[in-house]
């Protein structure tokens, strides 16, 4: 009998992006067989760690003009971290495909295949269309606000991930259509001047469409800073029950084990 293989039961993208910000899909996988657990390496906002390719084409034609294909091997040696899918579960990650994709990329409509995971065990998407428009002029400025600091730290998942130059400098989003939204939010819970449990719990409420799922699960972070266990109770549960692809991050919640609440409390009292 065959080995058993990672499969992508959903590929989430957004209806159009940004040419040269962040491009996010929320890619779930899950393995092909409902009774077997795989071996599967981790990959997210902060890092694709090498195991996400890309097959890319233009609206509507086979002919490939880009072409990137993961590592080989999942090695956590060679700084892949892999954890075990277990039997029944899924997992979302989001994921920048600005770290696989020809950048800048001209405006206008592609196909892409996604591919997740080492050789062995790779999963392939059917094609997703990404749609890219030129900035505004006010997004123009964004941009080349925060382009050196971005090609010093070489990707967006770090630029947000690691800790800011100048922390008073940090700034909210605009509203939900700021192509950073998701990363202000992000710098703001790990390193913005107010302590976690003083951030409104209306903060996230920008996050919607493609992170929705991503929202209630940093609403749980917000709840799990204050003292409100049945208000954590419940809303753990609701992300385990509608986006069960994030129910490791809920777990890591419950088990004090967050990573927002680990950098954050890393801070001086």
């Amino acid at each position: 009998m065959s080995r058993p293989t990672l499969i992508f039961t959903e590929v989430a993208v957004e209806p159009v992006y940004v040419v040269g910000f962040p491009a996010y899909s929320a890619l779930t996988i899950a393995t092909d067989r409902p009774n077997a657990s795989i071996a599967a390496p981790w990959a997210g906002w902060q890092s694709s760690n090498g195991m996400v390719g890309v097959t890319l084409m233009h609206a509507g034609s086979v002919r490939v003009i880009h072409e990137t294909e993961p590592l080989a091997v999942a090695d956590p040696a060679g700084g892949v971290p892999v954890t075990r899918l277990d039997m029944g579960a899924s997992r979302r990650m989001l994921v920048d495909l600005t770290e696989v994709l020809p950048g800048p990329l001209d405006p206008g409509s592609y196909d892409a295949v996604i591919h997740f995971g080492p050789a062995t065990t790779r999963a392939v998407s059917a094609p997703v269309r990404l749609a890219f428009r030129p900035p505004t002029d006010r997004e123009r400025h964004v941009l080349e606000s925060v382009a050196d600091e971005v090609a010093e730290r070489r990707s967006w998942g770090q630029w947000t991930f690691l800790p800011p130059e100048h922390r008073d400098r940090l700034r909210r989003a605009w509203g939900p259509d700021d192509p950073l939204r998701f990363n202000w939010v992000l710098r703001e819970l790990l390193y913005g001047k107010s302590k976690l449990r003083d951030i409104p719990l209306d903060r996230v409420d920008m996050l919607d469409g493609l992170f929705a799922p991503e929202r209630e699960a940093l609403r749980a972070e917000l709840l799990a800073a204050r003292d409100m266990p049945a208000e954590l109770v419940a809303q753990v549960d609701r992300v385990r029950r509608d986006h069960p692809g994030l129910t490791y991050w809920m777990d890591e919640i419950v088990d004090g084990a967050s990573e927002i609440a680990w950098i954050r409390n890393q801070e001086a009292p």
